[in-house]
């Protein structure tokens, strides 16, 4: 997985704040493809990360999401976006294997960190 450049697919609601999410990462020179719901994730090929809101436009709940994409054998990482996640939302995702929450409101710079560190945890060694 290249660190400079990944194929990022991204779930939320629409809305500004996830068109800027979204321009943030290619700004950053990855490639960010917008998936609206758990069919449109489940029938992609596997990008080099998830980035995912708390619910997406379908309806789809993130965690419901995330079980179902390593249930079906999905590996790659996971960052998980959320204002203020309680203490069982942050325990499931861990148990999922989510890498990490990142907390809105989004700086860049902790989000451009949080992609890094999840490419650079699953990198082939």
């Amino acid at each position: 997985m290249n660190q400079s450049a990944l194929s990022i697919a991204y779930g939320d609601q629409p809305s500004p704040r996830a068109l800027v999410v979204a321009e943030i990462l290619r700004s950053q020179g990855h490639e960010v493809v917008a998936r609206a719901g758990r069919e449109a994730f489940l029938a992609n090929p596997e990008p080099d990360l998830y980035l995912l809101g708390p619910e997406l436009a379908a309806g789809t709940k993130a965690l419901a999401l995330l079980a179902e994409l390593r249930r079906a054998g999905r590996s790659a990482p996971v960052l998980l976006v959320d204002e203020a996640p309680d203490f069982e939302t942050m325990r499931a995702a861990v148990e999922l294997g989510a890498n990490d929450i990142v907390l809105r409101p989004l700086e860049s710079g902790v989000l451009a960190r949080a992609v890094a560190r999840a490419a650079a945890e699953h990198a082939p060694r």
